[in-house]
Parts: C-alpha cells; structure tokens; sequence
C-alpha cells in the first residue's frame, strides 16, 4: 500500500509532488534543546529487513527520549520529548481503559509505556503547581480537540502528575462507556432502592471501585480517612459516622448491588474531606460531555400513547453513577481540581464537523462546566512528529527502507496530516 503510495505521489507533478516538497524541507529540520537535555550528537541507524536494502542513517530530535521521569520537573526544555513510566506504575494508576486499545497493545509490544511531553499537558500542570486550590473552588481544565489528536495521552500525563502530588483521584476513563458499553453486550443495571426512576450499574459500579482503591492505594491507607456521615445502604450493612472509607470501598466491592450507592457516597465524602483540607482531589473524567448530550443503548418497557412504542432509551441523567460525577462539578467545595476532555465521538450523532467545546457540549453542559479552561489539543508540531516517527523507528515498528528515507517521511507526515492517532495507522503495516 505504502509503495503505491509513494509512486502516485512521483507520478503527479503538480501539488502532490510540491506539498512533499515543503513538508520535507519543514520536518527534516532538527531542533537543539538545553544543554541539560542534550548530549552527544546521535544518528539512528535503521536496518530494514528488506533483503538486499541498505541500512538508513535517520537524523532525529536529539535526544528524542528523556531520562526525567517525573512529570513534576518537566519544563517547555521537555517538549517533544518521550519519558518512561514503569509498568508497575502504570497498572498501579491507569485503568486499562485509560487508554485506548490500539496503545495499550502498542507498549505490550514494545514492552514499556511512554509519553511525549506535549505542551497541552504541560500548560495544566504549571497552572496547577501556581493555585493555591485550598481557597478556590475547584478550576477546570478542558482538553479538546480533533479525533486522535491525543487528549486522552494528555489526560494520562497529567494524571500521572497528580499521583505524584499525592491527590486522591476520582477518574473516570471513560464516560461514554458507561452508557454505550462500545454498543456491545450491556452490562447489568438495577432500579436504584432509594429512587426507582434512577438506575444502578452493579458490575460497572463495582469495578470502578476496585479501580479507586487500587489507584489511590498509598493515599487512603496513609490519610486513614474517616466518613463524616452515617450511612444505611440495607437492613444489615450500617456504617456510621466515623467509619473507614476503605471499608465502605470494600462493601461495594464485594457487594455489587449496593456498589452504585457506594460511588456516591465516596464522592460525596471526598468533596467534605477536601473542604475540611484533609486531602486535595482530582476529578478526572474523559469524554465528559456524555453526560449531558447522550443517551445510553439501556432500553426499558414503556408504551407511548401516541406512537404505540414499547421502548425508550434511558436519560444519562438516569443513572447513578453519572449523577454522582456530575455532582462533583458543583461550585460547593474547595481544594481540588476537574480535568476532563471534550470530545465529539462521544455524541450519538457523529457530527465531526466541528470540535468547537460550546456545539459538542450543548446548553446543559455548558452551564454545568462554566466557567472552565478550554485546552487545545493539536496535531503534532514538525519537531514532534520527528520525534514520533524516530521513536517508532527505534523499536522496529517502522521496517520499509521507503518510509525510513526523508522522502518517505514527508509523505508519511503529508498522508497523516501530523495526527498522532493516524500516523500509527499508516505506520502499522510499514
């Protein structure tokens, strides 16, 4: 695919051939960071394993992987730089679907998990480390952008922040999962005992749960948090105020039907200990506008008088969990932070025409997040995609003696357009 490709780009004469051209003499350029980050001058020798092709002496971003692995010292000297995180790290804070599938099986392959230091994230941690959140209810910082562009790997490095500023995460990978269950087999949800009009999710509740206190492991059993309330989820389980908030955890785990309950309850905790300056808090949520804009694919029975329908979907504002989350951007508590991303894939119309924040939200969300900080998520810069197609590179993902030439990286960075997403796509079969 990729050579027929490259010869109908020889082929034409015109613009084709021009805009290689220009993207060639853009991306070839190398970029000189500090003398910190530095070192001797390196080249990348590439073997492709085309038989008979020479090897391929590929300049790139020097260095293009930096030994700074805390995202608490990374500076604009960092920028488009890759930094590793351990794997045990890894499992420990992110859920496997805080990232999408296509990465996850990436650093399986590669057998570790980077990411480049991108000046969207960056931005929101140096806001972060400038507040003095304890005085102001929580800022809102909101990632958009186009498809692929890398909000959710954004999302990642500042989550990753946030562990080691010693924040109590509530993160939601993804919200849209939580209505459309990828429209797939839905998991199970219950009429709530307290109000029948509100549903419960007891596997996905449950498993959010075990995602809380293994992320926020260190945390609890160092802060030993208490609940302010008393709290009857049945006849038999009672926990009055006082109580460990582990061990309301450890109920709804081992007790999905009361786990969406629990959800709310640990939410509403943590907004009073937050306020009382026990902890500081990280709401993160991705795909934060299903909340407001979507539907789910749970049907109940119902016979429209008019229509004759014996079905309707279930409002997202019908569920618990997503009550509970949606609670958490109340302007009535202190000492934390929101962190979400926008996204249009998640509205059940699929309209890409625009990624404008206010169009993908609507009215609802809208004034639910106002005000917030809205965050660009572009395509990779020049300097960025380098150090992509580099690191690719590096681990033999990319074999072609084509696509290793400077040619062939122009025409990779004309075809993707410098999106992050589609470059792993052309790449994949290179």
């Amino acid at each position: 695919m990729f050579r027929k490709l490259f010869s109908l780009s020889r082929v034409h004469h015109g613009k084709c051939l021009r805009l290689v051209q220009n993207i060639s003499s853009n991306v070839t350029s190398s970029r000189t960071g500090s003398p910190a980050a530095v070192e001797a001058s390196q080249t990348l020798t590439v073997t492709p394993r085309n038989v008979g092709a020479p090897p391929v002496d590929m300049p790139y971003m020097e260095p293009y992987l930096t030994a700074e692995d805390d995202p608490r010292n990374h500076t604009e000297e960092h920028l488009g730089l890759w930094y590793n995180i351990s794997r045990e790290e890894f499992k420990r804070i992110f859920h496997p679907f805080s990232l999408n599938i296509e990465y996850n099986q990436l650093c399986e392959t590669f057998n570790e998990t980077s990411f480049m230091i991108r000046r969207p994230a960056l931005s929101v941690m140096k806001y972060l480390k400038q507040l003095n959140l304890s005085s102001m209810t929580p800022p809102r910082f909101m990632f958009y952008g186009a498809q692929g562009t890398g909000k959710t790997c954004s999302i990642a490095h500042v989550v990753h922040f946030l562990s080691r500023e010693n924040f109590v995460i509530l993160q939601v990978p993804w919200v849209d999962r939580w209505l459309k269950q990828f429209l797939k087999k839905p998991a199970e949800i219950l009429p709530s005992a307290k109000n029948p009009q509100v549903w419960d999710h007891t596997t996905d509740a449950s498993d959010w749960l075990k995602f809380f206190s293994t992320q926020n492991n260190e945390m609890l059993k160092k802060l030993q948090l208490k609940s302010f309330d008393q709290y009857q989820f049945s006849t038999r389980e009672n926990f009055p105020a006082g109580s460990d908030i582990t061990k309301i955890v450890e109920l709804g785990i081992s007790r999905p039907r009361l786990a969406a309950q629990v959800v709310v309850a640990i939410t509403l905790e943590m907004k009073k200990h937050a306020s009382q300056g026990n902890c500081k808090v990280a709401v993160v949520l991705d795909g934060i506008n299903s909340a407001f804009t979507e539907e789910s694919i749970y049907k109940i029975d119902h016979v429209d008088f008019y229509t004759k329908e014996t079905w309707k979907y279930i409002p997202a504002q019908s569920f618990t969990l997503v009550q509970a989350f949606t609670n958490m951007l109340e302007k009535d508590w202190t000492n934390g932070v929101i962190i979400g991303s926008i996204d249009y894939c998640c509205r059940k119309d699929k309209d890409k025409s625009t990624y404008n924040p206010r169009y993908i939200l609507g009215q609802e969300g809208w004034e639910a997040l106002d005000p917030f900080v809205p965050v660009p998520v572009p395509e990779y810069s020049p300097e960025e995609f380098e150090s992509a197609f580099a690191y690719l590179a590096s681990k033999h993902w990319i074999q072609k003696h084509e696509a290793l030439t400077p040619d062939g990286r122009a025409l990779i960075a004309a075809l993707s357009e410098r999106n992050p997403d589609y470059l792993l796509r052309i790449c994949a079969p290179l």
